[in-house]
């Protein structure tokens, strides 16, 4: 599996459910959805967007950013705006 460990301070769960609606459980949910779509986002920091699922079918968009062997940092997660819920429709049914 590409992501050995999440990390997630006290300051990013607060912000994210504060913010977003978006609990821890939801965005591990979404990581470990066989049917994700992993993107590159920036290359300093190195950051990646996950477009996933929850298992009651909330479409949310994961920032993550590498931290080295394995581990992520949460930077934030949120629902999918309608233009990535389209580009994850198309990719999960195996479109470009």
């Amino acid at each position: 599996m590409w992501l050995k460990k999440l990390i997630v301070t006290d300051f990013i769960k607060e912000k994210i459910w504060e913010k977003h609606q978006v609990s821890r459980l939801e965005v591990e949910e979404c990581l470990v959805n066989r049917r994700h779509v992993r993107l590159k986002h920036t290359k300093n920091p190195a950051r990646s967007v996950v477009l996933s699922a929850t298992q009651n079918g909330r479409l949310l968009k994961i920032i993550l950013e590498f931290q080295g062997q394995g581990r992520y940092f949460l930077v934030t997660a949120l629902e999918m705006e309608p233009r990535e819920k389209r580009r994850y429709g198309k990719k999960i049914k195996g479109g470009s």
